[in-house]
Protein backbone atom coordinates (compact mmCIF):
# COMPACT_ATOMS: atom_id res chain seq x y z
CA UNK A 1 0.00 0.00 0.00
CA UNK A 2 1.54 3.52 -1.10
CA UNK A 3 2.42 6.28 1.72
CA UNK A 4 0.07 8.83 2.85
CA UNK A 5 1.08 11.75 0.83
CA UNK A 6 1.91 13.45 4.16
CA UNK A 7 4.33 10.41 5.02
CA UNK A 8 6.51 10.84 1.74
CA UNK A 9 10.11 11.87 1.99
CA UNK A 10 10.20 15.54 2.03
CA UNK A 11 6.60 16.55 3.05
CA UNK A 12 6.81 19.12 5.95
CA UNK A 13 3.41 19.28 7.07
CA UNK A 14 2.65 17.55 10.45
CA UNK A 15 -0.59 15.25 9.98
CA UNK A 16 -3.48 15.47 11.82
CA UNK A 17 -6.62 12.97 12.17
CA UNK A 18 -10.27 12.90 12.91
CA UNK A 19 -11.34 10.77 14.76
CA UNK A 20 -15.01 9.43 14.36
CA UNK A 21 -16.99 7.61 17.08
CA UNK A 22 -19.41 5.01 17.31
CA UNK A 23 -22.53 5.39 18.50
CA UNK A 24 -25.66 4.16 15.83
CA UNK A 25 -27.24 7.04 15.12
CA UNK A 26 -25.52 9.93 17.28
CA UNK A 27 -22.80 9.41 14.78
CA UNK A 28 -24.61 11.09 12.03
CA UNK A 29 -23.69 14.06 13.82
CA UNK A 30 -20.45 13.24 12.29
CA UNK A 31 -21.97 14.44 9.09
CA UNK A 32 -22.34 17.75 10.30
CA UNK A 33 -19.27 18.19 11.75
CA UNK A 34 -17.57 17.58 8.41
CA UNK A 35 -19.92 19.68 6.63
CA UNK A 36 -18.69 22.38 8.69
CA UNK A 37 -15.26 22.05 8.11
CA UNK A 38 -15.56 21.89 4.27
CA UNK A 39 -17.61 24.69 3.97
CA UNK A 40 -14.68 26.80 5.65
CA UNK A 41 -12.50 24.83 3.66
CA UNK A 42 -11.09 22.64 6.55
CA UNK A 43 -9.53 18.74 5.35
CA UNK A 44 -8.18 15.81 7.45
CA UNK A 45 -5.26 14.64 6.79
CA UNK A 46 -6.85 11.62 8.05
CA UNK A 47 -10.29 9.87 9.00
CA UNK A 48 -10.50 7.18 11.39
CA UNK A 49 -13.38 5.66 12.36
CA UNK A 50 -15.00 3.17 13.94
CA UNK A 51 -18.86 1.66 13.37
CA UNK A 52 -20.94 4.37 12.50
CA UNK A 53 -18.03 6.61 12.27
CA UNK A 54 -16.07 3.95 10.10
CA UNK A 55 -19.49 4.46 7.63
CA UNK A 56 -19.48 8.27 7.76
CA UNK A 57 -15.48 8.30 7.66
CA UNK A 58 -15.52 6.16 4.28
CA UNK A 59 -17.85 7.70 2.58
CA UNK A 60 -16.32 11.09 3.12
CA UNK A 61 -12.98 9.75 2.15
CA UNK A 62 -14.05 8.10 -0.78
CA UNK A 63 -15.29 11.35 -2.06
CA UNK A 64 -13.94 14.68 -0.05
CA UNK A 65 -17.69 15.77 -0.99
CA UNK A 66 -20.52 16.22 1.56
CA UNK A 67 -23.37 16.84 -0.31
CA UNK A 68 -22.58 13.35 -1.82
CA UNK A 69 -22.37 11.96 1.82
CA UNK A 70 -26.04 14.16 2.25
CA UNK A 71 -27.19 12.78 -0.65
CA UNK A 72 -26.58 8.77 -0.43
CA UNK A 73 -27.81 9.00 3.44
CA UNK A 74 -30.64 10.81 2.55
CA UNK A 75 -31.72 8.39 0.02
CA UNK A 76 -30.44 5.14 2.31
CA UNK A 77 -32.56 6.41 5.06
CA UNK A 78 -35.79 6.81 3.05
CA UNK A 79 -35.34 3.63 1.14
CA UNK A 80 -37.54 0.81 1.52
CA UNK A 81 -34.64 -1.46 2.56
CA UNK A 82 -34.19 0.55 5.50
CA UNK A 83 -37.58 0.67 6.97
CA UNK A 84 -37.49 -3.36 6.27
CA UNK A 85 -34.53 -3.92 8.77
CA UNK A 86 -36.74 -2.52 11.33
CA UNK A 87 -34.32 -0.80 14.01
CA UNK A 88 -37.67 0.93 15.40
CA UNK A 89 -37.81 -2.54 17.14
CA UNK A 90 -34.85 -1.39 19.67
CA UNK A 91 -37.07 1.94 20.97
CA UNK A 92 -40.75 2.82 21.18
CA UNK A 93 -41.45 5.31 17.77
CA UNK A 94 -44.44 6.86 18.82
CA UNK A 95 -43.67 8.80 22.33
CA UNK A 96 -47.27 10.22 21.61
CA UNK A 97 -49.04 7.17 21.12
CA UNK A 98 -52.69 7.25 22.78
CA UNK A 99 -51.93 3.32 23.48
CA UNK A 100 -48.80 3.42 24.86
CA UNK A 101 -49.48 0.14 27.12
CA UNK A 102 -50.29 -1.73 23.76
CA UNK A 103 -47.63 -0.60 22.13
CA UNK A 104 -45.13 -1.08 24.66
CA UNK A 105 -46.13 -4.37 24.73
CA UNK A 106 -45.94 -4.81 20.57
CA UNK A 107 -42.43 -3.06 21.11
CA UNK A 108 -41.47 -5.72 23.79
CA UNK A 109 -42.58 -8.99 21.93
CA UNK A 110 -40.84 -7.64 18.53
CA UNK A 111 -37.44 -7.59 20.47
CA UNK A 112 -37.99 -10.96 22.73
CA UNK A 113 -38.75 -12.56 18.79
CA UNK A 114 -35.54 -10.56 17.51
CA UNK A 115 -33.66 -11.68 20.58
CA UNK A 116 -34.71 -15.16 20.37
CA UNK A 117 -32.51 -15.57 17.53
CA UNK A 118 -29.13 -14.95 18.54
CA UNK A 119 -29.50 -18.53 20.61
CA UNK A 120 -29.70 -20.19 17.13
CA UNK A 121 -27.97 -17.16 14.88
CA UNK A 122 -24.75 -15.21 15.27
CA UNK A 123 -27.00 -12.25 15.19
CA UNK A 124 -30.68 -10.27 15.15
CA UNK A 125 -29.37 -9.10 11.46
CA UNK A 126 -27.84 -10.88 8.98
CA UNK A 127 -24.41 -9.82 7.94
CA UNK A 128 -25.77 -9.90 4.33
CA UNK A 129 -28.05 -7.33 5.28
CA UNK A 130 -25.48 -5.00 6.62
CA UNK A 131 -23.65 -5.43 3.72
CA UNK A 132 -26.67 -4.87 1.42
CA UNK A 133 -26.69 -1.25 2.90
CA UNK A 134 -22.86 -0.29 2.83
CA UNK A 135 -23.55 -1.58 -1.07
CA UNK A 136 -26.07 1.29 -1.23
CA UNK A 137 -23.52 3.69 0.97
CA UNK A 138 -20.19 3.24 -0.42
CA UNK A 139 -18.53 2.83 -3.62
CA UNK A 140 -16.79 -1.04 -4.34
CA UNK A 141 -13.34 0.10 -3.87
CA UNK A 142 -10.22 -0.73 -2.16
CA UNK A 143 -9.19 1.87 1.18
CA UNK A 144 -6.03 2.42 -0.58
CA UNK A 145 -8.08 4.52 -3.56
CA UNK A 146 -10.26 6.95 -0.91
CA UNK A 147 -8.84 10.62 -1.50
CA UNK A 148 -7.97 10.89 2.27
CA UNK A 149 -6.14 8.41 3.89
CA UNK A 150 -8.80 6.20 5.80
CA UNK A 151 -8.81 3.46 8.47
CA UNK A 152 -11.68 1.06 9.83
CA UNK A 153 -11.02 -0.31 13.65
CA UNK A 154 -12.83 -3.82 13.90
CA UNK A 155 -12.31 -6.06 16.69
CA UNK A 156 -10.80 -9.84 16.29
CA UNK A 157 -13.93 -11.98 18.26
CA UNK A 158 -11.20 -14.98 18.38
CA UNK A 159 -8.16 -13.18 19.53
CA UNK A 160 -10.03 -10.21 21.13
CA UNK A 161 -7.26 -7.59 19.59
CA UNK A 162 -7.96 -4.68 17.93
CA UNK A 163 -7.56 -4.55 13.79
CA UNK A 164 -6.97 -1.58 12.01
CA UNK A 165 -8.05 -1.54 8.72
CA UNK A 166 -5.99 -0.19 5.99
CA UNK A 167 -6.00 -1.81 2.87
CA UNK A 168 -8.76 -4.19 1.17
CA UNK A 169 -12.40 -3.87 0.11
CA UNK A 170 -13.88 -1.02 2.13
CA UNK A 171 -17.08 -2.84 2.53
CA UNK A 172 -15.51 -5.02 4.20
CA UNK A 173 -13.64 -2.86 6.25
CA UNK A 174 -16.76 -1.38 7.58
CA UNK A 175 -18.84 -4.16 7.54
CA UNK A 176 -16.36 -5.68 10.57
CA UNK A 177 -16.23 -2.36 12.00
CA UNK A 178 -20.34 -1.72 11.96
CA UNK A 179 -20.72 -5.68 12.88
CA UNK A 180 -22.83 -4.87 16.60
CA UNK A 181 -21.81 -8.36 18.97
CA UNK A 182 -25.50 -10.07 19.17
CA UNK A 183 -27.46 -7.51 16.83
CA UNK A 184 -24.63 -7.83 13.48
CA UNK A 185 -23.29 -11.13 12.46
CA UNK A 186 -19.92 -11.19 12.36
CA UNK A 187 -17.66 -9.71 9.30
CA UNK A 188 -15.11 -12.64 8.33
CA UNK A 189 -12.19 -10.79 6.12
CA UNK A 190 -8.89 -13.72 5.99
CA UNK A 191 -10.65 -16.09 8.09
CA UNK A 192 -10.67 -13.82 11.10
CA UNK A 193 -14.53 -13.20 12.31
CA UNK A 194 -14.56 -9.17 13.39
CA UNK A 195 -17.02 -7.21 14.97
CA UNK A 196 -17.64 -3.88 16.02
CA UNK A 197 -14.86 -1.72 17.02
CA UNK A 198 -16.34 0.01 19.71
CA UNK A 199 -16.08 -2.99 21.99
CA UNK A 200 -12.57 -1.56 22.69
CA UNK A 201 -12.01 1.99 20.65
CA UNK A 202 -15.02 3.89 20.39
CA UNK A 203 -12.61 6.55 19.72
CA UNK A 204 -9.65 5.23 18.38
CA UNK A 205 -7.52 8.20 18.76
CA UNK A 206 -4.68 5.61 19.47
CA UNK A 207 -5.18 4.10 16.07
CA UNK A 208 -4.59 7.35 14.37
CA UNK A 209 -1.25 7.93 16.39
CA UNK A 210 0.01 4.56 15.17
CA UNK A 211 -0.66 5.83 11.42
CA UNK A 212 1.53 8.80 12.07
CA UNK A 213 -1.23 11.18 13.34
CA UNK A 214 0.58 13.96 15.08
CA UNK A 215 -2.75 15.93 16.18
CA UNK A 216 -5.88 13.61 17.01
CA UNK A 217 -9.63 15.38 17.75
CA UNK A 218 -12.44 12.81 18.03
CA UNK A 219 -15.47 13.26 17.30
CA UNK A 220 -17.41 11.19 20.76
CA UNK A 221 -21.17 10.54 20.37
CA UNK A 222 -21.02 8.07 22.68
CA UNK A 223 -24.10 8.11 25.25
CA UNK A 224 -23.90 10.30 28.48
CA UNK A 225 -23.87 6.70 30.83
CA UNK A 226 -25.87 8.61 33.56
CA UNK A 227 -28.98 9.16 31.26
CA UNK A 228 -29.66 5.32 30.78
CA UNK A 229 -32.24 4.18 32.87
CA UNK A 230 -31.69 0.80 35.30
CA UNK A 231 -32.30 -1.96 33.29
CA UNK A 232 -35.10 -4.12 34.20
CA UNK A 233 -34.95 -7.73 32.10
CA UNK A 234 -31.88 -10.10 31.16
CA UNK A 235 -30.56 -8.90 27.70
CA UNK A 236 -30.80 -4.89 29.10
CA UNK A 237 -28.67 -5.85 31.59
CA UNK A 238 -25.71 -7.85 29.64
CA UNK A 239 -26.35 -5.19 26.67
CA UNK A 240 -25.78 -2.11 29.48
CA UNK A 241 -22.61 -4.06 31.46
CA UNK A 242 -21.21 -4.33 27.73
CA UNK A 243 -21.40 -0.96 27.24
CA UNK A 244 -19.83 -0.44 30.80
CA UNK A 245 -17.21 -2.43 30.07
CA UNK A 246 -16.53 -0.31 26.46
CA UNK A 247 -16.78 2.61 28.49
CA UNK A 248 -14.00 2.04 30.48
CA UNK A 249 -12.04 0.44 27.51
CA UNK A 250 -12.12 3.90 25.74
CA UNK A 251 -10.86 6.58 28.58
CA UNK A 252 -7.27 5.98 27.48
CA UNK A 253 -8.66 6.51 23.66
CA UNK A 254 -9.91 9.92 25.59
CA UNK A 255 -6.86 10.55 27.59
CA UNK A 256 -4.35 10.50 24.04
CA UNK A 257 -6.45 13.08 22.32
CA UNK A 258 -5.70 16.92 21.59
CA UNK A 259 -9.26 17.88 21.13
CA UNK A 260 -12.02 15.74 22.24
CA UNK A 261 -16.03 17.71 20.61
CA UNK A 262 -19.01 15.82 22.47
CA UNK A 263 -21.96 17.19 20.10
CA UNK A 264 -25.39 17.31 21.49
CA UNK A 265 -26.69 13.97 21.01
CA UNK A 266 -25.84 11.92 24.00
CA UNK A 267 -29.24 11.53 25.22
CA UNK A 268 -30.65 9.57 22.06
CA UNK A 269 -31.28 5.98 21.43
CA UNK A 270 -28.40 4.31 19.07
CA UNK A 271 -31.66 3.18 16.44
CA UNK A 272 -33.00 6.68 16.46
CA UNK A 273 -32.37 7.43 12.25
CA UNK A 274 -35.82 8.88 12.03
CA UNK A 275 -33.85 12.18 14.15
CA UNK A 276 -31.04 12.38 11.18
CA UNK A 277 -31.50 16.08 10.41
CA UNK A 278 -31.49 17.00 14.30
CA UNK A 279 -28.74 14.66 14.95
CA UNK A 280 -26.73 16.51 11.67
CA UNK A 281 -28.01 19.85 13.03
CA UNK A 282 -26.18 18.97 16.68
CA UNK A 283 -23.05 18.06 14.99
CA UNK A 284 -22.80 21.33 12.69
CA UNK A 285 -23.43 23.46 15.81
CA UNK A 286 -20.22 21.94 17.52
CA UNK A 287 -18.08 22.32 14.90
CA UNK A 288 -19.15 25.51 14.63
CA UNK A 289 -18.65 26.50 18.14
CA UNK A 290 -15.06 24.94 17.48
CA UNK A 291 -14.54 26.84 14.43
CA UNK A 292 -11.37 28.21 14.91
CA UNK A 293 -9.72 25.61 16.11
CA UNK A 294 -10.81 22.99 13.49
CA UNK A 295 -9.39 25.10 11.22
CA UNK A 296 -6.25 25.99 12.56
CA UNK A 297 -5.66 22.11 13.09
CA UNK A 298 -7.21 21.19 9.85
CA UNK A 299 -5.55 23.72 7.27
CA UNK A 300 -6.28 23.51 3.64
CA UNK A 301 -3.54 21.41 2.31
CA UNK A 302 -5.51 19.88 -0.84
CA UNK A 303 -2.92 21.31 -3.54
CA UNK A 304 0.04 19.27 -1.25
CA UNK A 305 -2.41 15.76 -1.95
Amino acid sequence: MPLPWFLRPGSRKRPAALVLGGGGARGLAHVGVLQVMEEHGCMPDMIVGTSIGAVIGAMYAQHADIGTVRSRLNEFLSSSFFESVGLDTFYRRHETSLFPVIEDWIQGLRLRLSVTRTLTHEGMIPAAILREGLEMLLDDADISDCRIPFASVAVDLRSGETRTLRSGSIRDAVAASSSIPGIIAPAVIDGHSLVDGAVTSATPALEAREMGARTVVIIDVSRDMNSVRTPKVGFEIMQRAGDIAAARCNERQLEVADHVLRPEVREYHWARFDQAETLIGAGAQTAQEHRRMLCSVFSNRRDER
